[in-house]
């Protein structure tokens, strides 16, 4: 039986205009952003991605801002 994929995602059509967000960090957000560094060496490109995004104005249907 073949898979079937759903597209939960938001596509952006050409037509919309996409904004630039400005991301900024809560004092919160980089203390443990500092405390996770150690642990896990990686986070802050595993994180990039999703930051990009966000300042690109791409956001998913399940991202609530």
């Amino acid at each position: 039986m073949p898979v079937q994929y759903l597209n939960c995602g938001k596509a952006l059509m050409p037509s919309e205009p996409t904004e630039q967000v400005k991301v900024e960090y809560t004092p919160e957000f980089k203390r443990n952003l500092r405390a996770l560094s150690k642990k896990y060496r990686h986070i802050r490109l595993d994180i990039q991605p999703v930051i990009d995004r966000l300042m690109a104005g791409v956001v998913n249907s399940n991202t609530q801002l």
